[in-house]
């Protein structure tokens, strides 16, 4: 009876003239409950934003015993702080356009072992100008990584659980984030800071070794290409046992639009504005996130806190991170993603000025940066699934990977803007108030972008 239904709910898929059926693999995946090869796709996603926050972390936390061992001045840190970022832009704008005419597994991998190996030879680097070339390095891996995982996360998970397993899966970052806390915390004291890029490069090697074993293709961009018709019958079988395709069987992906992929489809009429308004989102939440992880523990010890206590303020924002990405996801699934991730911003930014006008008070500093870590490091999945779904699968990586690596910009102004206003003496209350505007700026561009058309299937010539 199984596999009569399963045929059944094949065959209303549709079929052409000469009779051969065709299966919309959306739709398939859609209507059906999560499976262990679904399940198998967003843990190895998890395991490798897991790495990724991590070393999202590091630099900040290993920061003052690098400066403390070369003797230089923590604001000359900045140019570390930023090279990462800033091969972020380019790893993103590179590897997001190839993976739609790659697919997505074969950039994962290349842009998990590029992260890995410079990762581990920040611990080698004899001089700040060579830390910071690997730093940009390694950033081209970690700019790459997340625009192929977030396609390939959202176009296995069913349409009704998206935003609630997308989210699930890249609060990974945030608890990376919070495990580098803690293990910096306790490496760095005993080690030295190069333990902690040990950690940082030899596991992701591992999980490399993993993706290119276990992690699948994209069902939805083997339908997009037309030509893995059998590739994709195996991957099917995989999520339904039951599932019943003939030699014949064609398989389709319904918001296919055109096989020329190009950065220029993200613009035209219905495209635009919508493009570069995300890509502002973007921009303002890497400017808050980047600012939280490069100078948190340096503004923390400005305000009184011993070094470890320092150290483990990061821990605040990166457990409420995690517990913030779950909550959205739930949120988005419920009542949409602009209108979560919008709220979102409001709280981040509010939670951000509470900060500067209660750091000296331990009852509203620590639910402050909880707070202010569930909307902007948990803000970040869930503006990813907000991204994924503006796009069709031909152009999901290329409009995310130019939205994330373009809004990358805030990532290296972040850090920067700390550097001038620590530099310049600034009170920790001034400081925080500049890192709460760009919530607010963000909450009112996601309203913008809810409220104008969008139409990315149309084929622009």
């Amino acid at each position: 009876m199984a596999a009569d239904t399963a045929d059944t709910a094949v065959a209303v898929s549709g079929s052409n003239a000469a009779g051969t059926s065709q299966v919309d693999v959306a739709r398939f995946i859609d209507e059906r409950p999560v499976s262990r090869l679904q399940w198998s796709v967003f843990a190895t996603a998890m395991a490798i934003a897991t790495l990724d926050g991590l070393d999202l972390q590091s630099m900040a936390l290993a920061g003052p015993s690098v400066a403390r061992e070369w003797g230089i001045e923590p604001t000359a840190l900045s140019v570390a702080f930023t090279a990462t970022p800033l091969g972020m832009v380019f790893g993103a704008l590179t590897l997001g356009p190839l993976a739609d005419g790659w697919g997505r597994k074969r950039p994962v991998i290349i842009a998990t072992l590029l992260f890995a190996v410079f990762s581990l030879l920040t611990a080698f680097a004899p001089s700040l100008p060579v830390l910071a070339a690997f730093r940009f390095l390694m950033g081209l891996g970690t700019g790459g990584i997340l625009p192929n995982l977030i396609a390939l996360v959202s176009e296995y998970a069913p349409a009704k659980r998206r935003g609630a397993l997308t989210t699930l899966t890249f609060s990974a970052l945030p608890f990376g984030s919070m495990l580098g806390g803690l293990v910096a915390g306790w490496l760095i004291p005993d080690f030295g800071w190069r333990s902690v890029f040990y950690v940082g490069g030899l596991v992701p090697l591992a999980m490399a070794a993993w993706a290119a074993w276990r992690l699948p293709e994209s069902i939805r961009f083997l339908a997009a290409r037309g030509d893995r018709d059998a590739d994709i019958a195996v991957l099917l079988r995989r999520i339904d046992p039951a599932a019943r395709f003939t030699p014949s069987t064609h398989f389709t992906s319904a918001d296919y639009s055109q096989k020329r992929v190009s950065i220029g489809l993200l613009f035209g009429p219905g495209r635009t504005w919508p493009t570069l308004l995300i890509t502002l989102v973007a921009a303002l939440n890497t400017f808050m996130l980047y600012f939280l992880l490069s100078w948190l523990p340096t503004v923390m010890k400005l305000a009184g806190l011993s070094t470890r206590a320092a150290l483990l303020s990061t821990v605040l924002p990166n457990v409420g991170g995690v517990v913030g990405a779950i909550v959205l996801g739930r949120l988005i699934d419920r009542f949409g993603g602009f209108r979560a991730t919008a709220v979102g911003g409001l709280i981040a930014g509010s939670a951000a000025l509470v900060v500067g006008f209660g750091y000296q008070e331990p009852a509203i500093l620590i639910p402050a940066l909880f707070f202010a870590g569930s909307c902007v490091m948990g803000g970040q999945p869930a503006l990813y699934v907000v991204i994924a779904s503006m796009y069709p699968t031909t152009l999901r990586s290329t409009g995310t990977g130019f939205a994330l690596g373009a809004g990358r910009v805030g990532s290296f102004i972040g850090p920067l803007a700390g550097g001038v206003m620590l530099a310049n003496a600034w009170s920790v209350r001034e400081i925080f108030i500049v890192a709460a505007l760009p919530g607010f700026a963000a909450a009112l561009a996601l309203a913008a972008v809810s409220l104008l058309p969008r139409n990315f299937l149309t084929p622009q010539v």
